[in-house]
């Protein structure tokens, strides 16, 4: 893999730093009126780096992360990237029931997570689901926070594309949540699929509707970011349609990622007509759940210039297809293609 005209790659922690190296001081991720450029935000990952490795026995046990969107959780999830930790990242939504199930799959795979980290706002919860588990759980703030004193240690072995980063879990809807095992190759074909199939590259403004906790905005966070986004980061899951269309304009976003759901919303809200989110948008890509032609053909609609994909597959394991929709182009009515 490679980072546009740099040098080879192997891993997403090589891939990240090159990028922070190239994009200095362009925006990286911005969120609720907070703005991190690429220097600052791989500084502030890098602090959380030394922080994991401080903690850490030193074995490459997964580190299980339960936070918020912010730019200090974006940052956490880069440092135990940058640490060579796995990650288990979990929606802070996830039932205690179902937190617990899953440290005690990771415990019976022989993968025991090393700690937990949580943002203030999710910290006791997350302390009394991993009390069962003897678990130890970390402040957010006092990881991202901390001096780097040194860099983030020797990852040198784990830079490879067969190295796992991360263990991704599956919602558990039908049965025990599976955990799926990501190594740095996935998540850098990942960033080629998103640079040369969605024209995610350097400066390209990226509208991220998707929590990042879950499979495929993680997916989206780190593919725009190995190619030099400025992206923004938007919770749909406490703003109102409204809310997101004018975040959406105020950041100009070239290519959204967002879910049908939401997308059905955005295009039957009642300011939808004529908003100005709808003038920059050249991409609209859907993923979570079916897409039908009506929605894409509403969304075609309101923003002519812009091309509707339909993203689809299991985002756990990258098994992922594209169609995609153009103004003037015609599909029969229900679901879209796949790909």
């Amino acid at each position: 893999a490679t980072l546009g005209d740099t040098a080879e790659v192997h891993s997403v922690r090589t891939a990240i730093l090159a990028g922070a190296q190239r994009f200095t001081d362009r925006p990286a991720i911005r969120m609720a009126g907070q703005s991190l450029t690429y220097g600052q935000l791989v500084d502030r990952a890098t602090s959380a780096a030394v922080s994991i490795t401080a903690h850490a026995s030193g074995a490459s046990n997964p580190i299980v992360v339960q936070v918020g969107l912010s730019p200090d959780a974006v940052a956490l999830v880069l440092g135990v990237f940058l640490s060579g930790h796995p990650i288990v990242a979990l929606d802070p939504h996830l039932p205690a029931e179902r937190v617990s199930t899953i440290l005690a799959e990771l415990e019976k795979h022989d993968r025991r997570a090393e700690f937990m980290i949580a943002d203030a706002e999710h910290l006791d919860a997350a302390r009394a689901v991993a009390a069962a588990h003897e678990l130890p759980v970390t402040d957010l703030a006092a990881i991202t926070h901390r001096v780097a004193a040194a860099g983030p240690g020797t990852t040198a072995g784990l830079d490879n594309p067969d190295s796992l980063t991360s263990i991704q879990f599956t919602s558990g809807s039908t049965g025990t949540p599976k955990g799926v095992l990501h190594p740095n190759g996935m998540w850098l074909c990942d960033s080629e699929l998103m640079r040369t199939g969605f024209w995610i590259t350097p400066g390209r403004r990226v509208a991220l509707c998707l929590p990042i906790s879950f499979g495929a905005g993680l997916n989206v966070l780190i593919g725009s970011l190995i190619n030099g986004a400025d992206i923004t980061a938007v919770d749909p899951r406490d703003r109102t349609a409204a809310a997101v269309l004018d975040e959406l304009a105020e950041c100009a976003a070239d290519v959204t990622f967002l879910t049908p759901a939401l997308l059905r919303a955005l295009t039957s809200a009642r300011e939808a007509t004529g908003h100005p989110a709808w003038t920059s948008l050249r991409r609209i890509i859907t993923t979570g759940e079916a897409l039908t032609s009506d929605v894409a053909q509403a969304a075609l609609s309101h923003a002519p210039e812009a091309t509707v994909t339909n993203w689809v597959g299991s985002s756990e394991t990258s098994a992922l297809a594209y169609f995609d929709l153009r103004a003037g182009e015609h599909v029969s009515p229900g679901p879209l293609p796949a790909g």
